[in-house]
């Protein structure tokens, strides 16, 4: 057995061409990662059954129910990545998955999403924002536009990961995460930051308190210097371990999920980014923008809660 694990959240009974596609890319995917990082695969389904019909076993189990196919999909993982094992459950599927999450300690937990509530609503109420919401273990997201024939981009150049951070200790674990990823990988990593969004704030600030505007630049000017001065000793501490990263500081106003996804055009395959404590994705990604990334990224995203 090896040291590191990987839970996949798969819906094996996955009936439409959609889904069952969606759940090929989870293995694919999972399975890549298990190889670069010896790891166990983990795939766990939660039968979604009313408590009142799970008492008594008036359903039986989709073992009980259905051996030759649950031995036919055993199979299969096994097939994929020698070792893999199937965890049958039912119940809650997010409680559920928490369970296994504490029984299992996985290194990394991998699951998709439809997306199909829209980008206001994105996440909202779905199995995957509650997991994102209330896991304390990195999970990687494949949202709706993960394209399998991007992912690797160069599989003979290693892995190139966009790590999102807004340079405080929020993003340490991201980070320190991205580190030891790029370390096991050789990946290569580019390092973003925004000024974007606090410069647009301190606008919005001085335009509503009527502070004389001749100030501002001298502000705007010290937010840029300092975003350059800590992302310089981020960088370094990249370099201190041998690794290959590069920074991308964004200056302007735009809309940040278009930097992103700007970005992601230039071949990497995969984004890292960081929760703060209180469960709201990076507040350098307000509004829409982390929503956005996950719902429109082609490759993709390791979400981390902060270490606090």
């Amino acid at each position: 057995m090896a040291s590191v694990s990987i839970l996949v959240a798969d819906d094996i009974m996955a009936q439409s061409k959609k889904a069952r596609k969606r759940s090929d890319d989870l293995r694919s995917i999972a399975t890549h990662f298990a190889r670069l990082l010896k790891a166990d695969l983990h795939f766990l389904y939660v039968e979604d059954i009313p408590e009142r019909l799970r008492k008594g076993d008036k359903i039986k189990s989709l073992d009980q129910r259905n051996p030759q196919m649950t031995a036919k999909l055993r199979a299969e993982l096994e097939a994929l990545n020698p070792g893999s094992e199937l965890h049958l459950d039912r119940g809650n599927p997010i409680l559920k998955a928490l369970e296994w999450e504490k029984k299992l300690n996985p290194d990394l937990i991998v699951l998709g999403t439809r997306g199909h509530k829209g980008l206001s609503k994105f996440f909202l109420g779905s199995v995957a924002e509650e997991l994102l919401r209330r896991s304390r273990r990195p999970v990687l997201v494949l949202g709706p536009h993960y394209s399998s024939a991007e992912f690797p981009a160069n599989p003979r150049a290693g892995l190139r990961i966009l790590l999102l951070s807004d340079l405080t200790s929020a993003s340490s674990r991201a980070e320190a995460y991205t580190r030891k990823l790029a370390q096991k990988t050789k990946a290569r990593v580019t390092l973003m930051h925004s000024v974007g969004d606090p410069i647009m704030r301190l606008r919005q600030i001085y335009a509503q308190s009527r502070i004389p505007m001749y100030s501002l630049e001298k502000e705007v000017q010290e937010i840029k210097d300092f975003a350059r001065i800590q992302m310089k000793k981020k960088m370094e501490r990249f370099k201190e371990d041998g690794l290959t990263v590069q920074a991308k500081l964004i200056e302007h106003d735009r809309d940040l999920a278009d930097d992103i996804q700007d970005e992601l055009t230039e071949g990497y395959d995969l984004v890292v980014m960081g929760t703060h404590a209180h469960n709201r994705l990076l507040t350098v990604f307000l509004g829409s923008t982390s929503r956005k990334t996950c719902l429109l990224s082609s490759v993709p995203v390791i979400i981390l809660p902060s270490s606090s």
